[in-house]
């Protein structure tokens, strides 16, 4: 569209400064086709005049050298001919213009407006910000300093009340302004702070104890449970002398079916198994000595097992110790 229009303003163009060249130099009379072409030149630029400018404010130095070309044209045409197509040119122009201006306004066209940037500070009645300011309550609406000040005066009011007002220094009143500002609820005379605490008669602190006791606790408790698995143990290897004349050696293992036997009627009992196993199952050698928990007090006893069904049988389980790598 507007290459139509930037077209129809260079042909208007063209069309008056050959008009105006054969006028002046008197090339000889203007054709009635001429004419009527350039009218109808006219009455489209015209048309087209206010969308242009509404579209594109740059084109305002364009339209004025187009505009006083035609008023050149016109002015010859009225010195060297007949004055009736002045007249012609100018009722076709300005038919043109109220075209145009017609055009934009009907309401089944979309109609282009420039955009422009409203800001409360700079305009305040502007139509976007009025809806706004009507849909907010008459509290929003006002400004932070009057919020402040009403909240100080609140205060004053308050303190006033609960004391006289003679004994209401600069200084109080100055901290009860500060205390406002910072979003304080001005409460400065709360009876509940102003009456002493009854102090409860409490006992020693339950359940707070210092980092030694609690030291002592748990060594305490670890010490319970090596002991419970050193005895544990001393009734594994009990009962291990009892029955090791029934239960066969790895070397006499799987000779003759009385040796079976014997293995099959008397079985250890084993323990339960819990969680999971540390490192690989296919190590051969255990130890206790990373069990913290185990041997907790002193590291010097180290247990080491020659397999995994061995520190079943002393009592401890696989996946407390950890494996020699």
């Amino acid at each position: 569209m507007e290459t139509k229009s930037y077209l129809i303003y260079v042909l208007t163009v063209f069309l008056a400064l050959v008009g105006m060249v054969r006028v002046m130099f008197h090339l000889g009379p203007l054709s009635l086709w001429y004419l009527g072409l350039f009218c109808v030149m006219l009455v489209l630029s015209a048309g087209l005049m206010p969308g242009m400018l509404e579209k594109k404010p740059n084109a305002y130095p364009f339209l004025t050298i187009y505009y006083a070309l035609w008023i050149m044209v016109s002015l010859n045409f009225y010195y060297y001919s007949d004055s009736i197509w002045v007249y012609v040119m100018l009722a076709s122009s300005v038919i043109g213009f109220l075209m145009g201006v017609i055009l934009l306004q009907r309401p089944g066209k979309k109609r282009i407006t420039p955009t422009y940037h409203y800001t409360i500070k700079q305009d305040k009645d502007s139509p976007v910000i009025r809806p706004l300011e009507e849909k907010m309550p008459a509290e929003m609406q006002k400004s932070p300093e009057a919020v402040i000040d009403e909240l100080r005066q609140e205060i004053k009011t308050k303190a006033s009340e609960l004391r006289p007002q003679s004994q209401l220094t600069p200084y109080l009143l100055s901290s009860l302004a500060k205390r406002s500002d910072l979003g304080h609820s001005g409460a400065l005379f709360d009876e509940k702070k102003t009456k002493p605490a009854e102090q409860k008669k409490t006992s020693p602190r339950k359940g707070i104890s210092s980092r030694s006791s609690r030291k002592a606790t748990a060594q305490k408790a670890t010490a319970a449970t090596a002991l419970q698995k050193k005895t544990a143990a001393k009734k594994d290897a009990k009962t291990k002398t009892s029955t090791k004349k029934t239960l066969p050696s790895p070397r006499s293992a799987g000779k003759g079916a009385s040796s079976k036997k014997t293995a099959a009627t008397a079985k250890p009992v084993k323990k339960k198994l819990q969680g999971r196993y540390v490192g690989s199952i296919m190590a051969t050698t255990f130890h206790t000595s990373n069990c913290e928990w185990i041997n907790n007090i002193k590291r010097t006893n180290k247990v080491w097992f020659t397999s995994k069904k061995d520190a079943e049988k002393k009592g401890y389980h696989p996946h407390e110790c950890v494996i020699k790598k």
